[in-house]
């Protein structure tokens, strides 16, 4: 069953310059992007720092507005919403940031931290202390870490707390922005298979987006590849690991380390800006001519592979 649709979405923001700050040109951070998201799903979404996963995930999640395109969840506009429809949806769709320390208030305590949603959305005193609990002891922590502030817990307890907020409100859907490449590497594992049995527990799904793609292997049931705002390759784990299609994607797979490694180094290619065709045409080493001309499409090569290559 289909819960997230993302269809054709774009994401402008204006490059202003001279005198009167007037736009000169428009940065694309996100140009045209389409993906979907099943129920008990993860889906990795994968690709170099400035690529636009941040502006999609903070689309989905409603703290930005898209240029254009649109976004159903449970086939209805995101943004057709009624006040009750908006309340629900704000429940039903939760985040979890990059780095849990920025994204914890240092004068809140852990249990507050966990509480504040429950108190937002109406839940009674008795029913929260129980629902609190319950929520420490999923995300592996002991109630005497409750009353802790932030700078008194570990990166991966401040993940958990994290976690465990995003999971107050009984989610269907959560967005998970980088949720473990600011934790060391053993930490990483623990964060990483926490999320696993939770999504199998709760029946969750995920839209984990990452740099990494040890990490995106370990975790995605279907990986989108993002270059500079489009979707270039798009397949399920299995088949996109084994057979990658697009130049790109064969970057970051070459940047992979020795088996059972999750560290990944940073891949950035060169920014080159392109007038016309391939965004990747200057660094691509098989593009033809109609690659400098036209933007390809993205098409099926089979029922689980779609690539954005006119070599292909």
């Amino acid at each position: 069953m289909n819960l997230l649709n993302v269809r054709d979405l774009r994401k402008y923001y204006p490059i202003k310059s001279g005198l009167f700050s007037k736009p000169s040109g428009f940065l694309k951070a996100v140009d045209g992007v389409n993906f979907s998201i099943e129920v008990g799903e993860t889906l990795g979404l994968v690709g170099e720092s400035g690529c636009g996963k941040t502006t999609i995930a903070k689309i989905i999640v409603k703290l930005e507005k898209p240029t254009s395109g649109r976004v159903f969840y449970r086939n209805k506009d995101i943004h057709s919403f009624s006040r009750h429809e908006e309340h629900n949806y704000r429940k039903e769709v939760q985040m979890v940031f990059q780095d849990p320390h920025s994204s914890l208030n240092p004068r809140m305590t852990a249990r507050d931290t966990v509480e504040e949603a429950l108190i937002i959305h109406g839940v009674g005193k008795k029913e929260r202390d129980t629902r609190v609990k319950e929520l420490f002891d999923s995300v592996g922590l002991g109630e005497e870490l409750m009353n802790r502030y932030p700078h008194e817990l570990s990166g991966g307890q401040k993940q958990r707390i994290s976690i465990a907020r995003a999971l107050a409100v009984n989610p269907k859907l959560i967005i998970a922005d980088e949720p473990v490449s600011a934790l060391d590497i053993s930490v990483q594992a623990q964060i990483l298979n926490l999320l696993l049995d939770l999504k199998s527990k709760l029946n969750l799904s995920y839209l984990f987006i990452a740099h990494n793609l040890p990490v995106i292997r370990y975790i995605s049931d279907r990986v989108a590849v993002i270059y500079r705002g489009r979707i270039v390759e798009y397949a399920t784990t299995k088949e996109l690991f084994s057979n990658a299609l697009h130049p790109y994607t064969e970057i970051l797979l070459s940047a992979i380390p020795a088996e059972g490694s999750l560290r990944h180094g940073q891949i950035k290619t060169t920014e080159l800006n392109v007038e016309s065709g391939c965004d990747f045409q200057n660094i691509c080493n098989i593009a033809s001519e109609k690659c400098r001309n036209v933007k390809p499409d993205m098409v099926a090569v089979n029922k689980n592979h779609f690539v954005s290559c006119w070599n292909h």
